[in-house]
């Protein structure tokens, strides 16, 4: 199948108005100039003004909680090479940029290519108008069709669809649509199936649900920083106490004889005072008072803080810097860490996707073969524990031990929550062969009587 230039032109069009919402989110998490309304250009002293991103605080503490703790197989050698794999693209870099975009625009892909020594994984965020990938879905069931990849150099459109079975390369010269091929002896469409003929699947991987963790939250934010301009413009327009005049003529200016001052068209001059903090005025007999200053309040700015703190599921105090602690700062944290459990499940099969596609090349390019495998995503458990509550918890589960009442791979597990089973099993042989030689000792140095 080739596309022809209008329907790539059509899939642009719809692309487009896709990337409405992509780009609310990344200007909702990113500072950016506004223009202010000349009365408040005046007061401020500035024609724009940056904005405060407080979305991308949301941003961050929710996908600062989402942390693979292993990816393993039925085959203990090909979980070997898989982990080799993900050290080589420095997984734990690509998913914090992975998941910031999962957060941020409710999908992001994940790009599989092969390089000189295996897999090359490559991030990339949803598409905003200018540059990103995308999935093309069905009409009648909204099953993923195909995924593309799209973006703009010097003025020239590039566009890679990926479908299951092959990559097809487009580029829009003077707007003209034509086939695009990378190399001179490159195949056109790219095939990706394997020996048997077999598709491989897409190589650009969607993950995520399509649902912004900050869309609901927008406006709120946009009113955030609409509050803090008012602020400014208060505390700068009405922040010292504002004069007033009384007594006498006070509209006009007037001569030594009392007669209004005029201009060049015979107009009576108005009168004008510019007062800054500190001045003084001479004003004859007129006389010169002063309202109160205006007192700022942050409550408003804290209302939209709680309002955002619902719309998110991130604890308030993530905002303001008021970290509880202990039990407080866990129960704080419940909504957040539900969010982030779901996230987990939503992100899994997507992870699982990419290690099969991985698999399949490595047999495709000359990597080492392996059978189709069962694939198992485990994670880091987004509950943060302060020290006491880790202390608590350790003085626990030791008494627990001691008295019988738990296993010691419970125990272990429980004192080292981020360790693998392999790990925990090292750890019961080293206690139990410990144990062993502490009581030979015991039984050497204190012989049964009459023995």
């Amino acid at each position: 199948m080739t596309f022809s230039a209008e329907q790539l032109n059509m899939l642009l069009v719809e692309l487009n108005a896709r990337s409405r919402k992509v780009r609310e989110s990344h200007d909702a998490t990113h500072p950016r100039d506004v223009v202010l309304s000349p009365v408040m250009s005046a007061i401020l002293g500035t024609l724009t003004r940056r904005t405060v991103p407080i979305l991308d605080v949301a941003v961050e503490a929710i996908s600062s909680k989402l942390f693979v703790r292993d990816i393993t197989t039925d085959k203990a050698t090909l979980t070997k090479q898989l982990r080799a794999w993900l050290k080589a693209n420095t997984f734990e870099l690509l998913e914090r940029e992975l998941y910031r975009h999962i957060v941020r625009d409710g999908t992001a892909y994940i790009l599989a290519s092969w390089g000189a020594s295996g897999p090359v994984l490559t991030v990339k965020e949803a598409y905003d108008g200018m540059d990103g990938a995308a999935a093309v879905c069905s009409e009648m069931d909204d099953s993923t069709l195909y995924t593309v990849n799209t973006w703009l150099v010097g003025g020239t459109r590039y566009l890679d669809c990926y479908f299951d079975d092959r990559i097809e390369k487009y580029i829009a010269l003077q707007g003209r649509w034509e086939l695009r091929r990378d190399a001179p002896d490159e195949t056109w469409p790219v095939p990706w199936v394997n020996a048997d003929g077999e598709p491989l699947g897409s190589a650009l991987i969607a993950i995520g649900d399509g649902e912004s963790r900050i869309r609901n939250s927008i406006q709120l934010g946009d009113d955030f920083n609409a509050a803090l301009l008012d602020m400014a413009a208060l505390s700068r327009s009405q922040g010292w106490p504002q004069r007033f005049m009384t007594g006498g003529n006070n509209e006009f200016l007037v001569t030594s004889n009392g007669q209004p001052l005029r201009d060049e068209f015979n107009r009576p001059v108005r009168r004008r005072i510019i007062v800054e903090p500190g001045s003084i005025l001479t004003l004859g007999d007129n006389k010169i008072e002063q309202l109160d200053a205006a007192t700022l309040d942050t409550q408003y700015l804290r209302e939209l803080i709680s309002l955002i703190s619902l719309s998110t599921g991130v604890p308030q105090h993530v905002f303001t810097g008021d970290w509880p602690s202990g039990i407080a700062l866990q129960s704080a944290e419940i909504r957040l860490n539900e969010k982030v459990e779901d996230l987990q499940g939503v992100i899994s099969p997507s992870l699982i996707s990419m290690v099969r596609l991985m698999v399949k090349m490595s047999a495709l390019f000359g990597g080492p073969v392996y059978a189709e495998p069962d694939i198992s995503v485990s994670w880091y458990p987004p509950e943060i524990e302060s020290e006491d509550l880790r202390q608590g918890r350790d003085k626990a589960t030791k008494e627990l031990y001691a008295a019988g009442l738990m296993s010691m791979p419970r125990a272990v597990a429980t004192l080292h929550p981020e360790w693998s089973d392999e790990q925990i099993s090292d750890e019961c042989a080293l206690i139990l062969s410990a144990e062993t030689g502490r009581a030979q000792r015991i039984a050497t140095n204190n012989p049964t009587p009459g023995a």
